[in-house]
């Protein structure tokens, strides 16, 4: 089961969990559970730890070549904004970057508390890589995590499986 179907499980009540992002709050709440779930961080290897997290999202940058360089760093510069980034958490739910403003929306939007202690955790970041889209569209680690918890592989057997997959894209990609 993928993370959407995962999601939609939830929200209908089909299924007593989801492991899933702040990103999947609105589809929540819009399903039967609305108001009668609750959000918790993963629980990590010792006892009071938090589970580290993948952390990714959107890179901004200007092209040498643009023709409207000015324009450009400028757009680059208001995106990237605190003002801007709590703009898009209340238009599009998106966690902003900046400590602070992650803070302020917690505060507002209690649900994100749990995923702004995920990142204070100590979150990994994917590589910064050609091959990561690759990586991710060929579902390496959700496939690993499912290998693992249907049984159908040692944990170590998945990892080593992922890990080889993973090492493959990277070296194709240069």
């Amino acid at each position: 089961m993928g993370g959407n179907d995962t999601v939609t499980a939830f929200a209908s009540g089909k299924a007593g969990m989801a492991i899933g992002g702040d990103f999947s709050h609105a589809a929540i709440e819009a399903g039967k559970v609305k108001g009668k779930y609750a959000v918790v961080p993963l629980p990590g290897v010792k006892s009071g730890e938090i589970a580290p997290a993948f952390a990714g999202g959107n890179n901004l940058g200007v092209l040498n070549s643009t023709s409207h360089r000015t324009l450009a760093v400028d757009l680059m510069e208001q995106l990237a904004s605190k003002k801007t980034q709590g703009e898009l958490f209340d238009g599009m739910g998106f966690l902003p970057t900046f400590t602070d403003v992650r803070q302020d929306v917690a505060k507002r939007e209690p649900f994100v508390g749990p995923f702004v202690k995920t990142l204070g955790a100590g979150a990994k970041f994917v590589p910064a890589s050609p091959a990561w889209s690759q990586i991710d569209a060929s579902l390496v680690l959700p496939t690993m995590f499912q290998e693992v918890v249907s049984g159908r592989k040692s944990v170590d057997a998945a990892s080593k499986d992922a890990a080889k997959k993973m090492n493959d894209a990277f070296s194709s990609a240069g």
